[in-house]
């Protein structure tokens, strides 16, 4: 038996809508975290989402802003880039960065908290689109629409009897804003945020 594979490179909304609706039997896929890491992608246009965080709560625009029929037909006049990379390397005790354990780091060196935080990207000054790439957002409610965006195009693809295996790791806040209630060092629960807004 040969088996054939075909592999297809680009960005994922882009890649997904070139397949055939009901065309995929299985979904395997570990999506970019929250602010973790910087991939060094080039950043594409996201379109506005709209999506309930949560069955029964009210539906919330991400960005909030952005006018959905003024982005279709916007000629984008992206405002300043921001970016920030927090990667901190003091050695401290406590528990050893998983990074050092699986890839021949020294074991013995132990860091403050999460040693990475990374986001960027640009908002349009004229209709608020965002440009970025995906677990860069500045915040973890347009990080969350943007895996909506993916997995309704997933949905569309994935065939009646097919499975999907999504594997989503946490992230800590840090110094950017959040929710209330929501203080630097707390798990922002962006797991289980994105299972109950999927």
């Amino acid at each position: 038996m040969t088996t054939t594979v075909d592999f297809r490179i680009g960005h994922v909304l882009d890649v997904l809508r070139e397949l055939p609706k009901n065309s995929v039997q299985t979904v395997v896929t570990s999506p970019p975290y929250f602010g973790l890491r910087d991939y060094g992608l080039e950043p594409v246009v996201w379109e506005p989402v709209v999506y309930a965080p949560m069955p029964g709560m009210p539906e919330i625009r991400v960005p909030a802003w952005v006018d959905a029929d003024e982005w279709a037909v916007c000629d984008h006049e992206w405002g300043d880039w921001a970016e920030n990379h927090d990667v901190r390397e003091t050695a401290i005790a406590g528990k050893t960065r998983t990074t050092d354990r699986s890839y021949g780091g020294d074991a013995s060196r132990r860091f403050d908290g999460n040693h990475q935080k990374h986001h960027h990207g640009q908002f349009c000054r004229r209709c608020g689109a965002w440009r970025g790439c995906l677990g860069m957002e500045p915040s973890a409610e347009l990080y969350i629409g943007h895996m909506v965006q993916v997995f309704r195009a997933v949905r569309r693809v994935l065939r009646e009897d097919g499975t999907l295996w999504l594997n989503l790791g946490d992230s800590y806040a840090g110094g950017r804003e959040h929710a209330a209630g929501i203080k630097p060092k707390d798990l922002l629960g962006v797991p289980w945020r994105a299972a109950f807004a999927l």
